[in-house]
Order: structure tokens, then C-alpha cells, then sequence
């Protein structure tokens, strides 16, 4: 699955050279295409992106769009979520609603949710209950992914699987995020 990620990047990468460019965002938010520098044009920080459509995003120790320079990236659709650290340089993004900043209230809430769209990374504790999870009648191969940070690296990876059929997950109180894509919806059933 690393591989792919690499190829992902490469290719977003090489289109997002061609279509961005350099913008300020406001406080708390910033468009969904875009370079920004971080800790001048946006903060250090989690944010999430809401749209359904596809949503490709890196972070970089610099802004050369060379896959060397990529730290973690991520596509998806459905929600969006990174950890834009401090010693990132460069945050870039194509395709995505805005960005919204997601601050220590919301990361502290505690969810009551137990059914999650198949497609999206969601926050562990805040934005569903932690538990065993099960995806029914998946066709086609349904990716998921549990992680220990919302930062997108590879060694944030606590464990992922491509399923076809009825996938089943623990997703542990102390995974950061749960993410899934083209899968079924998912129901919690059980701890």
C-alpha cells in the first residue's frame, strides 16, 4: 500500500504543480486547492475537510513538488482529516472542500455515534464511539485503515485491510482515527 501511496503523491503532485498557486488563508480555514507555507500563510494544526468528492492532500519538508519531499499524503473521499505538524514547510491540496481548523473542543468531544459512512477518515472518540465495526456486502474492494495519528505518515499506520465481503475492525479507544474508503457503510457490534 506504500507503493501506491508514492504513486498517488507522484501523480498529485505533478497536477498540483500545474494548477496552484500560493494563497493566505484566513484564520481558522483556507481553500481546498492551494500551497500554503505553514506557520505564515496557515498554523500548525488539525483540520478536516467535508466534501465527497475526491481529496488529495501532502505535506512536504519543502515546496519543490519532488517525491522526496513528501512527508505523508492521502486521497480520499468523503470527510478529510490531517495533522499539519509544526516542522512541516509546505501543506498542499487539490480537489478538497475547505479546510476548517479542528480545535481542542471538538478533539476532547465525545461522540455517540455508531455508524459510519463507508468513505472518510474520522476522529476516534469525537466524531464516533470506539468499538468492533463490521462493513456488509462489499463487492469491491473495500480499504480501511486504523491510525495513531491524524498526520498521514506510514508509521502512523496501527493496522489497515482490503476486504471484499463483511470487513469486522476493532477500532481501539486510543487509535487517533479510523478511515475507510469504497466500503459500505460501517456498524458498530460490539466493544
Amino acid at each position: 500500500m506504500a507503493l501506491f501511496h508514492r504513486c498517488v503523491a507522484l501523480l498529485a503532485a505533478l497536477s498540483i504543480l500545474v494548477t496552484a498557486t500560493p494563497a493566505v488563508a484566513a484564520p481558522g480555514g483556507f481553500p481546498g486547492v492551494g500551497v500554503y507555507r505553514v506557520g505564515r500563510d496557515i498554523q500548525p494544526g488539525v483540520y478536516r475537510a467535508t466534501g465527497k468528492t475526491a481529496c488529495y492532500w501532502h505535506r512536504a519538508r519543502d515546496a519543490s513538488g519532488k517525491p522526496g519531499s513528501i512527508i505523508a499524503n492521502d486521497i480520499g473521499s468523503g470527510p478529510r482529516i490531517v495533522y499539519v505538524r509544526p516542522s512541516d514547510r509546505v501543506f498542499r491540496t487539490n480537489g478538497c472542500s475547505r479546510w476548517k481548523r479542528v480545535f481542542d473542543s471538538a478533539l476532547q468531544a465525545v461522540s455517540t455515534r455508531t455508524r459510519l459512512p463507508g468513505d472518510g477518515v474520522f476522529l476516534v472518540g469525537a466524531d464516533f464511539v470506539a468499538g468492533t465495526y463490521q462493513s456488509s456486502g462489499n463487492t469491491a474492494a473495500c480499504y480501511w485503515q486504523r491510525s495513531s495519528s491524524a498526520d498521514g505518515a506510514a508509521e502512523s499506520i496501527l493496522d489497515n485491510g482490503i476486504a471484499k465481503g463483511t470487513p469486522t475492525v476493532r477500532v481501539e479507544p486510543s487509535d487517533a482515527t479510523f478511515g475507510s474508503s469504497r466500503c459500505n457503510p460501517w456498524v458498530r457490534i460490539g466493544p
